[in-house]
């Protein structure tokens, strides 16, 4: 006899265990009901208020009216003195516990659902204007707590890519700035996990804040930046854009058939010096993709580069036993781990330019142009370091602050802190001078 399935409860149950709330969809993936079902009981459990429904950013989310496990009064109670002291014995020290939500951000277990990570995922080669109008759809992050906060207003800067949040309603400006340092923690949890999972760097600052007597009108308003991670560099001995006796190749095809993360792959492997074999089963797309990737890297970056069939690789494994090896947008095979997100963000964003670039012949000019800026300033901070450590063969520091304010002023230009850990990445792999941990600490200290 088949044992009748409770729908009811088993969707009650999915809701319970997930205190972040549930879109109807992650409901249906993670129980594997069909969509019907799942709003057929979800509208039976909003009539018995078991559960309620909130529209955050751009998803409706299901969250249990039980107070499951914790009660949530009893939290925010304890946050709240907990904050109250801290910023009693830290006075003026925003900035400090911007840094702490940083570092909770790479401990914390975030459950995000299959669309957020899907959404992340596209955001990744997506404009800085597309990002910063998509906005919206982080606010979720801000709600940890206290279902209350609302947002009033949302102003975007386009030309300066910037935005700000005014925040409302929050239990954390009851009256009062004394939990302000909530604020800053959230902000800095943000700004981290979603510059990695975006692959940008994304700066989240509180801008201002103020309390009045009746608390609706208590407002914290927050500030959203969208770095420029490639440097504006004017390199007259790069000249030539195009390499001698060579020809932009078929953009427009390239384009229609490579996939933004699988180029971000074959740059970052490249840059790296790893030998690198992309599968396919076109012929042309073989042809293709050999002709653009040495057009690319002609006289700057010495790389060993193939495409073959599936087939071929099969037979032949072992002599790809040294090679990264990609298929589409599945790493096959990848020893030493180089291709993951965390490690490709400065070339997502080359990328990105690339594919957005409205003709072919500019899309060719900023990869090459990018690439002339990589060799180049990689193989200076490498001669750098290089002579500092030949002439100060005793010393356990490194000057950091002078050797990037030198490359800086040399350039006219800025170097974020990924753009110099992309540097010293090429550094290492490509040119072979090895950092210690110890120095590389140093040298991101700016």
């Amino acid at each position: 006899m088949t044992r009748k399935v409770d729908y009811k409860q088993k969707i009650y149950q999915c809701i319970l265990n997930n205190g972040y709330g549930l879109t109807v969809t992650d409901i249906a993936n993670e129980i594997n009901f069909s969509r019907n079902t799942v709003y057929k009981y979800l509208e039976i459990l909003e009539n018995e208020e078991l559960i309620y429904k909130k529209k955050i950013g751009m998803y409706t989310l299901y969250f249990s009216q039980e107070e499951n496990i914790l009660n949530k009064d009893l939290i925010i109670s304890f946050l709240k003195g907990l904050l109250l002291n801290l910023k009693s014995a830290f006075p003026d020290k925003g900035a400090m516990f911007q840094e702490f939500g940083r570092n909770m951000a790479k401990t914390m277990n975030i459950s995000f659902s299959e669309n957020d990570l899907k959404y992340f995922k596209k955001l990744m080669y997506e404009s800085d204007e597309k990002i910063l109008e998509s906005i919206g759809n982080y606010l979720p992050y801000f709600n940890l707590i206290h279902d209350s906060v609302a947002v009033s207003e949302i102003t975007i800067d386009k030309k300066n890519k910037k935005a700000s949040i005014t925040f409302v309603n929050s239990d954390m400006l009851d009256l009062t700035d004394d939990y302000i340092y909530y604020f800053y923690l959230i902000v800095g949890l943000m700004e981290e996990t979603l510059s990695e999972h975006i692959g940008r760097d994304i700066k989240f600052d509180v801008l201002e804040y103020e309390t009045f007597d009746v608390k609706k009108n208590s407002f914290v308003k927050i500030s959203v930046g969208i770095q420029v991670m490639l440097p504006d560099i004017e390199m007259k001995e790069y000249d030539e854009i195009i390499p001698k006796n060579s020809e932009i190749p078929d953009i427009e095809n390239l384009k229609m058939i490579l996939n933004p993360q699988t180029l971000s792959y074959i740059v970052h492997a490249c840059v790296l010096g790893q030998n690198l074999l992309i599968i396919s089963e076109n012929d042309e797309v073989k042809a293709l993709l050999i002709n653009f990737v040495r057009t690319i890297y002609s006289e700057l970056f010495d790389i060993n580069f193939s495409v073959e069939n599936n087939g071929f690789y099969q037979k032949n494994k072992t002599l790809y036993k040294d090679y990264i090896v990609i298929g589409g947008l599945e790493i096959i095979y990848d020893k030493k781990n180089l291709l993951n997100k965390r490690k490709i963000k400065i070339e997502s964003v080359i990328v990105q330019q690339f594919f957005n670039e409205p003709s072919p012949d500019k899309s060719f000019f900023s990869l090459r142009r990018e690439m002339q800026k990589a060799y180049m300033l990689s193989k200076e901070l490498s001669d750098i370091i290089s002579d500092f450590f030949k002439q100060n063969k005793e010393s356990k520091e490194i000057d950091s602050k002078m050797i990037t304010d030198a490359l800086e002023k040399k350039y006219n230009t800025s170097l974020t802190t990924s753009y110099l850990t992309f540097l010293v990445d090429i550094m290492e792999n490509y040119f072979g001078v090895s950092v210690p941990k110890v120095w590389k600490f140093f040298l991101f200290q700016l």
